[in-house]
C-alpha cells in the first residue's frame, strides 16, 4: 500500500484489492467516516470502490494504517486526481498430482506446456517441476491473469493424472508449515512473534502458525528469511482420510457403510496392521466435515495433507490420541 501523504492536503482512500476482513474492518470504517453499516459494508465488498473521496491527510494516514493492520488493501491518491487504473486481477493456480505415480509424466508434460518463466517462478528452476508437484499444495503458478488462467487450466486438463485449482491470493488464508529440515527446532523469536500475533498451531496440517491473511504471512516470511517455512494457501490444501487401526467387522452397519462408499474388499475391514485410506483428495473444509461425520459414527480417522516427498504431516481426529513424533508436527 503506497502512502506518501503530508500533514496538509486531502486524499482519496480506495480499496486496492479483495477484502477478506470486511466484517472486522466494518466498525472502524463506520467510526472514522460516519457511515451506516450497510453503506460501509458495500464500500468494503465492492470493487472498484472508493472508501472516501476527500479526507484530510492526518485522518487519511491514520485510517489507512488502522485498516491495513486489519488486512484491508488500500491505496491513497491526491483528492481530485484522476483515479489510478487498477491492474487486471490475477490468481494463483495450484497443479497437483492425483497420485504419486503420475508425477514424473506430468512434470515432463508441464515442462513442454508452460513457459520457462512460469516454471522458474513456480519451482525456482525448470528442473524442479517434479519436486514442486510433490510438495504441499503442488506446483503453484503465481499472479496469472484470470483469462490466461482459464486457458492454462483448460490445456492442463488434458494431462493425465493432474488436478488444478485457483485462488485469489490476496484474500486467501494461509498456514505456515515448517520445512522438513526444521523438525521441531524453530527460532525462539519466531515462536514469540506468532504468539504475539495470536496465531495458533493447526493439527490438520501440522502448521506452526495458521489462518493468517496474506499480509501477515508475507511479513513473517520476510522477517525470517533463513527459516525454511512453507506458506500454504487454504484453497490449495488437499487431504487423504485414513481409518485408524480397528476391527469393525462386528459392527455390520459400519462395515456396510464403508463398503458402500468404496471398492474395498470386506476382509480389509478386519484387524488392521495400519491405517486404511477411505477418502482421497479432500479440500480442507471437506476433510474436517468428513472427520466429524465418521467420528459421529464411532470411527476414528486420520487426515493427512497430500505431499509426496518426505514431509510427514498428519492429524488425528481425536485430540487425546497419542501421536507419534514426526518432523513437521507442532
Amino acid at each position: 500500500m503506497p502512502i506518501s501523504t503530508n500533514d496538509t492536503g486531502f486524499y482519496r482512500l480506495s480499496l486496492a484489492g479483495p477484502c477478506a476482513a470486511a466484517e472486522l474492518a466494518l466498525p472502524t470504517l463506520q467510526k472514522h467516516l460516519g457511515l451506516g453499516p450497510d453503506e460501509a459494508m458495500w464500500r468494503l465488498t465492492h470493487r472498484p470502490s472508493v472508501l472516501c473521496e476527500c479526507l484530510a491527510a492526518p485522518k487519511a494516514r491514520l485510517l489507512s494504517r488502522v485498516l491495513a493492520a486489519l488486512g484491508v488493501q488500500l491505496r491513497l491518491d491526491v483528492a481530485g486526481a484522476a483515479p489510478t487504473t487498477e491492474p487486471a486481477p490475477t490468481v494463483d493456480i495450484s497443479v497437483q498430482p492425483l497420485e504419486a505415480r503420475f508425477i514424473d509424466e506430468a512434470a515432463q508434460a508441464l515442462t513442454k506446456l508452460l513457459s520457462a518463466q512460469h516454471l522458474s517462478n513456480a519451482c525456482g528452476t525448470p528442473g524442479g517441476t517434479s519436486a514442486a508437484l510433490a510438495g504441499p499444495g503442488g506446483l503453484i503458478l503465481k499472479d496469472v491473469p484470470e483469462a490466461a488462467a482459464r486457458r492454462l487450466r483448460g490445456r492442463m486438463h488434458a494431462i493425465k493424472g493432474l488436478v488444478t485449482s485457483v485462488s485469489a491470493p490476496l484474500s486467501a488464508l494461509y498456514d505456515l508449515l515448517p520445512g522438513h529440515r526444521v523438525g521441531l527446532s524453530l527460532p525462539v523469536a519466531f515462536l514469540t512473534d506468532i504468539r504475539r500475533l495470536g496465531l495458533e498451531h493447526c493439527r490438520l496440517t501440522g502448521a506452526v502458525a495458521a489462518r493468517m491473511n496474506h499480509q501477515t504471512c508475507a511479513l513473517l516470511l520476510a522477517r525470517y528469511p533463513r527459516v525454511p517455512l512453507i506458506a500454504l494457501n487454504h484453497d490449495f490444501q488437499r487431504f487423504d482420510l485414513f481409518l485408524t487401526p480397528a476391527d469393525i467387522r462386528p459392527r455390520r452397519d459400519l462395515a456396510d457403510f464403508l463398503l458402500g462408499r468404496s471398492d474395498l474388499p470386506r476382509d480389509s475391514l478386519g484387524p488392521m496392521p495400519g491405517t486404511l485410506k477411505i477418502e482421497s483428495g479432500l479440500s480442507r473444509a471437506n476433510a474436517l466435515a468428513f472427520q466429524a461425520d465418521y467420528a459421529a459414527l464411532g470411527l476414528e480417522t486420520c487426515a493427512r495433507l497430500r505431499v509426496w516427498h518426505p514431509h510427514p504431516l498428519a492429524s488425528r481426529s481425536r485430540a487425546d490420541h497419542n501421536l507419534d513424533a514426526q518432523p513437521g508436527r507442532p
